[in-house]
């Protein structure tokens, strides 16, 4: 009776590592899968880091418009300190202009009514004669 069991213990283990071999052994643990709980807490701070990067990225871009209009503003102010001496130099040129204009409405007038016949000093004349009809021949 014992070959019988003998037998049969023989008989019944490839059954068993069969039997063990069918359910997996754990060999590494198993990672866990994240819960709704998790997924919605990752969802959260993923929004919240969105919502940062969008904000800093509007600063960034509140800072380049305002670096833009600085060279918009510099160059505008350039401009007008370049009119605004070119506009002194019309005005001094203008001044000049009424002040020829007044000096020559004066001579003007000044010969029209018979005065001296310019305000300009007159030509020397030339050296007097001698007297004498003598020198003449």
């Amino acid at each position: 009776m014992t070959q019988k069991r003998l037998a049969d213990l023989l008989f019944e283990e490839p059954q068993k590592t069969t039997e063990v071999a069918a359910e997996p052994v754990p060999t590494s643990p198993r990672k866990r899968l994240p819960t709704k709980a998790d997924l919605e807490a990752t969802i959260t701070e993923l929004q919240l880091a969105l919502a940062q990067r969008e904000e800093q990225l509007q600063t960034l871009d509140g800072v380049r418009e305002q670096q833009v209009q600085h060279a918009s503003i510099s160059n505008l102010q350039a401009q007008l300190e370049q009119v605004q001496k070119e506009a002194l130099q019309l005005a001094q040129a203008n001044t000049r202009l009424t002040l020829e204009l007044t000096a020559l409405k004066k001579e003007n007038e000044m010969l029209k009514s018979g005065g001296p016949k310019s305000i300009r000093p007159p030509l020397p004349l030339p050296p007097a004669m001698p007297a004498d009809p003598i020198w003449l021949l």
